[in-house]
């Protein structure tokens, strides 16, 4: 007789995972506590593990892989932005943003350059290759749960707590403008491809889809 296998299991920490991102090959799976191999779902990369290279990333609230693959930026609640290496996984760069407390984190298209979202409301602007504070793009009322670079790059869409998703022109750092009209916090924004749309994921249970005509976003889906 023969027995199937059990297929091999993730090493999953106790506790919630607060960000979730797939490398673009498809072979990675990032979040709070480490690295996946997508296959099989071995643990790669254990953040609190301080035997590694670069040692403990602890509190990882935002993950994001570069386009090409080979960088995975952390964002900390300690204020502190990892830029790892993902052929090694050893910390290439970081950076401390004083007190701050950082809740996500999205990479430009070139990789040139990190927004991250603030739980104290700003959406903030890094240079990659050295990591440094290039200035804030704007600020929500509340807690930023969510950034995403447009995929032209020239846009940073933001959500927050505030119930507000907002669009901020990178270049100019200012707000270009706000999407929809939302009765809950919204904790989740993401552009399509051709940069025409957004989904909205929203604490009230609901997903929402904009489509932008011209420069006006219409009304969500249903």
């Amino acid at each position: 007789m023969s027995v199937n296998p059990e297929p091999p299991q993730a090493s999953v920490r106790a506790g919630s995972a607060y960000c979730l991102a797939v490398s673009p090959d498809g072979r990675w799976l990032a979040s709070s506590y480490g690295v996946y191999e997508s296959a099989g779902g071995r643990h790669a990369v254990d953040f609190y593990d301080g035997s590694r290279p670069g040692g403990v990333i602890p509190g990882v609230y935002g993950v994001a892989f570069s386009a090409d693959g080979r960088r995975l930026a952390c964002a900390s609640e300690y204020g502190k932005v990892y830029l790892l290496d993902t052929r090694s996984w050893e910390v290439a760069e970081q950076i401390t943003l004083g007190n701050a407390n950082l809740n996500a984190v999205s990479f430009s298209p070139d990789g040139e350059w990190l927004a991250t979202g603030e739980v104290e409301g700003a959406v903030r602007l890094w240079r990659v290759g050295p990591l440094s504070e290039a200035g804030v793009l704007g600020r929500h009322p509340a807690r930023v749960k969510s950034v995403a670079f447009s995929p032209d790059g020239r846009e940073v869409v933001s959500a927050g707590e505030d119930k507000a998703v907002r669009l901020w022109d990178v270049r100019r750092r200012r707000l270009t403008g706000q999407v929809g009209t939302h009765r809950a916090p919204v904790l989740a924004a993401a552009w399509s491809r051709d940069g025409r749309r957004l989904l909205t994921g929203e604490h009230d249970k609901s997903v929402r889809l904009y489509t932008r005509r011209r420069m006006l976003w219409g009304r969500p889906l249903d």
